[in-house]
């Protein structure tokens, strides 16, 4: 369908084509390289064994394999010939190269919607936006779900504007049909459904609207069921539900037929969703639990500044205007965008990835206006994708830590501590580039209190839920600056006494008590003593006063069994878990579980895991021990291994564990059940 209008300048159909093929050539040369370089993120290895036990059966039986929709899963097997447990080092590369056709799609998609907008000229300007986009390729790169559901979205569009401008029922039905495999890959796509509904009815009128709703139905059910094979419906009784809203539809006098309609898979998986989706709690600037301005803040530091530029440029200027361009973008986009912002769901951009491409399917209007005949226009429209591309060629493959240079290059640890920054791949390799640049450096747990010295502070510990100001987050390393990075993952610091003062000078009430805390966790206690005196809440100079004085009494009688367990306690309530632990060293077997849960507390379960292996060969574990024992090899993975230990000898009914306990086990016979099924061990 030609565009609305003549563009002011139209390439000829051969430089199009070479053009755009260059620019795909170069998204597919990024995401290969991302794919080959990156390491992997926190989700992937689930997706990947996802995958694997799909393609194996197609049976959907756990929880993993029902999180998301069955075709990004499957994509990641296409190149992946593992039998048997899988390597997960061995099958990053491939199991990221199956989704490879998903960002093909993609780009197909924001081509063939903005060449019937706005031309050959708005086409290529939109395709070089997706193509250079360090969200797309980033994404793109990964064993992930959110580049599927950005393409699928994109087509869905693209689908429902040719229907919005001469409505039919085979146009009604390719609607349906890229619904239904959209829905089959996140189930974010549920947001999108009623728009296309929307869209559909007004196009086609009052009169023809039913058999366009009609035509619409049964194309979706019928792609949909067929993305999941025609799996059977799930249960839908309310008691089968862990959602409220969930067991509220099956509850509704119709609500038990209409889920029996959809894909039973689905339906268990979106009721696992909702139900998990109370315990999410995002994080913005020093706000824990959603913000309303996570989101917009998110597009305008993750998108390039040409891209976002240029997406202003496209509103600004005046073009011809496209019909149904309202129900096809705008009306979707603020839809998607409101809901989230008003969500707790505030994860990282992926979630608002689909927006990114429609966003560039509009952008191209800028192409189809007056202002490309313009000396500025034309030397703009040259200059910014230039600038798009080349910054993209220099910053790979780091494209999933990006921020523009609103915030700065890797800036956005300020305004975020979640997937925006780090999703775990930069986290090892990190680390260990920190280490090699600054000798002596320590890496901080999200539980390491104030101290002294060479630090590290990874962004996913940058932005914890502060335990005396519900719904705000804090981080005593924050009022220091920063004297390296790297990338978006790590700030290092240099910190000591002095900076603590300058602090407290500058009226940051806290810093006097961590002062005293950081003096302690040194093994300075009369500096510990001497800085109480800027601590101006009673409670606290007094608590820690205590704490004072119980380490000094333990460290004069070490031998004093009640006096070391005395001082440990209080050097664990305020996170002092290095001086507590080596504290506890000195106490006799029968305190294995005091240091074991010390340790525990510090975030060093591999430490408690080999303590307590060793203690195992030697002696027989209490229940305390066998029980932090089992926790600790669930926490790291292995729960073949947790489940035997819980399985050996349980206490008895009457005794105080026994409901962890068996809490517990339950969790570790999912999880294990889960984990041969995924990866095969």
């Amino acid at each position: 369908m030609p565009p609305a209008d003549r563009a002011p300048y139209e390439p000829s159909r051969r430089a199009t084509f070479g053009w755009a093929a260059l620019l795909v050539a170069l998204h597919i040369a990024l995401v290969v390289h991302a794919a080959h370089e990156v390491a992997w993120t926190a989700d992937e290895p689930n997706y990947v064994g996802a995958g694997h036990a799909l393609w194996t059966d197609f049976a959907f039986a756990s929880p993993a394999e029902r999180l998301h929709g069955p075709l990004p899963y499957l994509a990641n097997q296409l190149f992946v010939t593992a039998d048997g447990p899988i390597d997960l080092d061995a099958v990053r590369f491939p199991s990221r190269l199956g989704m490879l056709p998903f960002s093909l799609l993609l780009l197909a998609s924001v081509a063939g919607f903005a060449r019937e907008l706005w031309g050959r000229c708005g086409m290529l300007l939109a395709l070089t936006l997706a193509s250079a986009c360090p969200i797309l390729i980033g994404y793109g790169a990964l064993v992930a779900v959110d580049v599927a559901l950005g393409a699928t979205s994109t087509l869905l569009f693209w689908m429902l504007r040719r229907h919005t401008q001469q409505p039919t029922l085979a146009r009604a039905c390719s609607c349906g049909a890229a619904l239904g495999v959209a829905l089959a890959t996140k189930y974010l796509a549920v947001l999108f459904a009623p728009f296309v509904v929307l869209g559909v009815v007004l196009a086609a009128r009052w009169r023809r609207a039913p058999a366009h709703l009609a035509a619409l139905a049964f194309s979706t059910l019928a792609a949909w069921h067929a993305c999941y094979g025609f799996a059977a419906p799930a249960l839908s009784e309310p008691a089968a539900f862990a959602s409220s809203l969930m067991q509220g539809i099956a509850a509704f006098p119709l609500g038990t037929t209409a889920l029996a309609i959809l894909p039973g898979p689905f339906v268990l998986g979106l009721d696992f969703q909702l139900a998990a989706a109370g315990n999410y709690a995002g994080t913005f600037l020093d706000v824990a639990g959603g913000h309303p301005a996570y989101y917009v803040i998110t597009l305008l530091t993750k998108l390039p500044l040409p891209s976002l530029t240029i997406v202003v440029l496209a509103l600004a200027v005046r073009a011809p205007r496209a019909r149904g361009l309202g129900s096809a973008l705008a009306l979707p986009v603020l839809g998607m965008l409101v809901y989230l912002s008003l969500s707790r769901m505030q994860l990282g951009v992926r979630y608002v990835l689909p927006l990114v491409p429609l966003a560039y399917v509009f952008a191209g209007r800028v192409a189809h206006s007056r202002f490309v005949t313009t000396r500025v226009g034309r030397a703009l429209l040259v200059a910014l994708p230039l600038w798009l591309c080349v910054e993209r060629i220099a910053d790979a493959p780091h494209h999933l830590s990006f921020f523009n240079q609103l915030v700065g290059r890797r800036g956005g640890m300020h305004l975020f501590g979640d997937s925006n920054c780090d999703w775990g791949q930069d986290r090892r390799a990190g680390e260990d580039e920190l280490r090699r640049r600054h000798l002596g450096l320590e890496a901080l747990g999200h539980d390491d209190g104030p101290r002294f010295g060479l630090l590290a502070r990874h962004a996913a510990e940058r932005k914890r839920v502060d335990p005396l100001r519900p719904g705000k987050t804090y981080d005593w390393l924050a009022r220091f600056a920063p004297i390296d990075r790297h990338l978006a993952a790590w700030l290092v610091y240099d910190v000591d006494a002095g900076d603590f003062r300058d602090a407290i000078a500058r009226g940051a009430t806290r810093a006097a008590g961590e002062l005293v805390r950081a003096f302690v966790h040194a093994g300075d206690l009369p500096a510990a003593r001497t800085a109480l005196v800027d601590v101006n809440d009673a409670a606290e100079r007094d608590a820690l006063a205590a704490m004072l004085d119980a380490f000094d009494a333990a460290l004069a009688s070490p031998r004093d069994e009640a006096l070391v367990v005395l001082a440990v306690q209080r050097l664990a309530m305020f996170r002092l878990f290095t001086p507590a632990a080596r504290l506890a060293g000195g106490l006799p077997r029968e305190r294995d579980a005091l240091r074991g849960q010390i340790l525990w507390e510090a975030g060093r379960m591999h430490e408690v895991r080999d303590r307590l292996l060793e203690a195992k060969r030697e002696r027989t574990l209490t229940v305390e021990e066998r029980f932090l024992f089992a926790q600790t090899m669930f926490w790291t993975g292995e729960f073949a291994a947790a489940l035997a230990e819980l399985d050996a000898d349980p206490p008895p009914p009457e005794h105080a564990l026994r409901r962890g306990w068996d809490e517990l086990r339950a969790r570790t016979a999912q999880e294990a059940a889960q984990s041969r099924r995924l990866f095969g061990r």
